[in-house]
């Protein structure tokens, strides 16, 4: 059996191919009734159609792909953004491939340059460092982009769509201290990000103006599993009264080591530690700060489509205090400390 066309389909409906085309891509304004529509439609899932995306291609120039940057595609994280980019995406008729951008090395241009050649319509960027240039080809081939989840500190023309990180900071220090903790710490991630540069900030200014004082301890810049591990046993091994009673870990993964390595060092959470973690779907029993990933991948995926299509509006990008609210889950990994 031959393999259906818009041209056959027309033909056994005797109507227009253009018409067809339109209906199947559900390009919207089409004059066409309802009836049509449906004998459309119904012939074309009977008849197994399916569109050239090649084709189109080449007659439109566009791909119909976006492409979107993350640093670890195991972060659960990072799969919530994929997971509203790519809602998002499909309806309006495009494929997203998902593509893995080192934070750790300065590699990358053989991942960027090659998007600026026609492989994509356009490039979310999940990844990135303070003063990242290995985007600059993007911008040369104009090539519609949009920051999302970390602002590039020093990028100020990118849209960009992220939390408010310096406000992650202060909530999980304001938390642990409304708990009635005078004794906390804080293991922060990578220092070369802006958001956890941020994060960092946000914690020393609740940390430092509390009233009355607290002893708060940061240990940064820590990277791989193993330095978690050893920020934690740090922190633990510290004397009676310095060490800590309430732990905030401001990513995902790391929470998540910190709470395991507790349970194998038989450390009881939260009776001799609190913890408070970050993610975009907290574990129930994580007491943790939430900003909604999902929703973050759809807003910044309906920009870039706006962008790429060059018609409709599209949504502002959303970079400032508030634009993605920060809940709370309360878990019962936080607790006032023992004898309080």
């Amino acid at each position: 059996m031959p393999k259906p066309t818009l041209k056959s389909l027309a033909a056994e409906l005797q109507v227009d191919v253009s018409l067809v085309s339109r209906v199947l891509r559900q390009v919207p304004g089409v004059r066409v009734s309802e009836a049509k529509r449906a004998r459309i439609l119904a012939l074309a899932e009977h008849a197994g159609y399916r569109p050239d995306r090649l084709g189109r291609s080449l007659k439109t120039g566009r791909s119909r792909i976006v492409a979107m940057l993350t640093p670890d595609i195991t972060n659960p994280f990072h799969s919530l953004i994929f997971r509203g980019a790519e809602h998002v995406a499909q309806q309006a008729g495009y494929n997203v491939i998902l593509m893995h951008l080192s934070d750790i090395d300065e590699s990358g241009a053989d991942v960027v340059t090659p998007l600026t050649e026609g492989q994509c319509d356009g490039v979310l960027i999940a990844a990135g460092r303070a003063h990242d240039g290995r985007f600059a080809p993007l911008r040369r081939a104009r090539l519609p982009h949009v920051v999302i989840n970390r602002p590039i500190e020093g990028d100020l023309d990118t849209p960009c769509f992220a939390p408010d990180d310096r406000e992650t900071g202060r909530l999980g220090a304001r938390l642990l201290l409304q708990a009635g903790h005078t004794r906390v710490a804080a293991i922060l991630g990578d220092m070369r990000l802006a958001n956890m540069q941020a994060r960092l900030e946000g914690f020393k200014e609740v940390a430092d103006d509390a009233t009355p004082r607290v002893e708060a301890t940061v240990v940064s810049d820590v990277r791989s599993r193993e330095e978690v591990l050893a920020a934690f046993d740090q922190l633990m091994a510290l004397p009676a009264d310095r060490r800590p009673t309430a732990l905030f870990v401001p990513h995902s993964i790391h929470a998540q080591l910190v709470f395991e390595a507790s349970l194998l060092r038989e450390i009881r959470i939260p009776q001799q530690l609190s913890l408070l973690g970050y993610g975009g779907i907290a574990p129930p029993a994580l007491s943790a700060i939430v900003v909604s990933a999902e929703r973050m991948g759809q807003d910044a995926m309906r920009y870039l489509l706006a962008r790429i299509q060059e018609s409709g509006e599209a949504a502002d990008p959303q970079a400032g205090p508030g634009a993605y609210p920060l809940t709370f889950n309360p878990g019962c990994t936080l607790r006032p400390p023992a004898g309080a």
